[in-house]
């Protein structure tokens, strides 16, 4: 059988040479005019389409946060997270007054995931000391790690993705910034990753990831983002993997699920706007939509019980929201 027709039965991970799903050695087909192997498509996350997630099979429906379960976590009492939210809004104040509007989006960016990392060690009782690359922890409990560039999958050509119904495959890989929550006990071992720092992600309790889209479409970003999370679902052995995309001015948030049959499903929010630089917007109003975005990556992270028995949110598949919204 020619290894590159689309007619490759799925394999199983353990068939297939290396560990996990990682493919290690490459078979280029004569005369191809694109990477191949001979499990299927080599694609970085960077060049993904919505063909190459329509021949994987994968399906798109939206996600909607009921008003109710966002009220409920616009209302903390607790006076270290205000104070860490009153922080954070004036740094993005002092963003949009300070810096060129080429490099505000970036550090905002920064801005927010530092904060969500810190609140959510405030949270869990963690030493409320995270720090981009790694933690700082001492005693118990659970603190939060940024991690601005992993690369996956560790080793080999690319993560096998297949679409269960057609069996067309595909290997993925590329770099993806990681926010995650961990368990402080793990200190000593996160000071020496250095090297690896994506054997990290195998220690984690919870795990986001965020895909920048810095021209600000974030429609266009969508495909590999979906990337990213097919990597992470299958890296983790996880059946849901919790994304965002965003421009830092405007967040969209999202989930990858896997369902026992093997198919995939992503599910995406609306827009939801930092709307410091918006015309007649009150203080007040500004401080509420950072709160927002900061209490919904919060949930990516370190979810928090809902009092709702509905909970945070529902999917509707197949049906996407409006990107101008």
């Amino acid at each position: 059988m020619d290894p590159f027709s689309d007619e490759l039965k799925c394999h199983d991970i353990s068939d297939i040479q290396g560990t996990g799903g990682y493919v290690e050695v490459p078979v280029e087909k004569e005369g191809a005019s694109e990477p191949r192997h001979a499990f299927g498509k080599c694609i970085n996350f960077a060049s993904m389409t919505e063909k190459d997630l329509k021949n994987l099979g994968i399906s798109g429906g939206s996600l909607s946060f009921y008003p109710e379960a966002i009220h409920e976590l616009l209302s903390t009492k607790n006076r270290s997270i205000k104070n860490e939210l009153t922080s954070l809004h004036i740094q993005i104040k002092d963003i949009y007054h300070y810096i060129n509007l080429q490099f505000q989006g970036e550090k905002i960016i920064d801005a927010i995931l530092l904060s969500v990392a810190k609140t959510a060690a405030k949270r869990h009782g963690g030493s409320n000391r995270t720090r981009l690359w790694h933690c700082s922890a001492n005693g118990s409990g659970c603190d939060a790690v940024i991690l601005p560039k992993i690369t996956l999958p560790i080793s080999g050509a690319g993560v096998l993705i297949c679409n269960p119904k057609s069996s067309y495959t595909a290997l993925l890989s590329g770099d993806i910034e990681v926010v995650a929550q961990l368990d402080t006990e793990y200190q000593s071992m996160l000071l020496k990753s250095y090297g690896c720092l994506a054997a990290v992600l195998t220690l984690t309790s919870q795990i986001f990831f965020v895909v920048h889209a810095m021209d600000g479409n974030l429609w266009y970003h969508m495909p590999k983002a979906v990337g990213q999370a097919l990597v992470l679902i299958e890296f983790l052995k996880k059946d849901i993997v919790h994304f965002c995309v965003t421009n830092g001015h405007t967040w969209r948030f999202a989930i990858l699920t896997k369902d026992v049959e093997g198919e995939y499903s992503y599910y995406e929010s609306c827009l939801y706007h930092i709307q410091e630089n918006w015309p007649t917007v009150k203080d007040s109003q500004s401080l509420h939509s950072v709160q927002e975005i900061v209490e919904l990556a919060l949930q990516w992270l370190a979810p928090t019980k809902i009092s709702s028995p509905q909970g945070l949110y529902h999917l509707h598949k197949g049906l996407l929201p409006l990107y101008n919204s």
